[in-house]
């Protein structure tokens, strides 16, 4: 994956123009200076949810940005920890529970949050379709939020699919 930061609209349009010739797709957003942050949460049987303990990402490449080969592990430089900040981690719960209770999700997910350098949470995006691999983030933060293995997640994921086929939602 090619990334590249543009602080000026002159070069923006030469970047745009080199990716077209190239036919290579590009996302085009705002750069928040800051740390990338995960909250994966689970919607539970009776619609309660499981809100997994915050945690974050931090890449060695120019501006924190994760790429998705690392994000695949075929790359190295990205490290994952389970945030410690309790406050933080209080206003992230907070914040996910409302974003959760607005969209009605499926059955899990991940809200993701840039923690700015000015210690403010700016919404991402919501993934539906999160990595459930063993070695990742969101598996990382259930761990450490009351289950106890791998296949605990995975079992409770598995029991609430079959809980919605047999009782789908009209």
């Amino acid at each position: 994956m090619n990334h590249a930061i543009v602080k000026h609209g002159k070069k923006l349009k030469e970047k745009e123009k080199e990716f077209y010739l190239k036919q290579t797709e590009i996302i085009v957003e705002e750069f928040i200076d800051g740390r990338l942050y995960g909250v994966p949460f689970i919607k539970g049987v009776n619609g309660e949810i499981i809100i997994g303990t915050p945690h974050f990402s931090i890449s060695d490449k120019k501006g924190n940005i994760i790429s998705t080969s690392q994000k695949r592990r075929t790359e190295g430089g990205l490290k994952t920890e389970i945030s410690k900040d309790e406050v933080l981690n209080k206003e992230l719960f907070t914040l996910s529970r409302k974003y959760f209770q607005s969209m009605q999700p499926s059955d899990y997910g991940r809200i993701d949050f840039i923690i700015g350098t000015d210690r403010k949470p700016y919404f991402l995006e919501v993934n539906t379709m999160m990595n459930l691999g063993i070695h990742s983030g969101s598996v990382l933060s259930f761990l450490n939020s009351g289950f106890e293995t791998y296949e605990d997640i995975i079992l409770t994921l598995l029991q609430i699919g079959i809980e919605r086929v047999k009782h789908p939602i009209r």
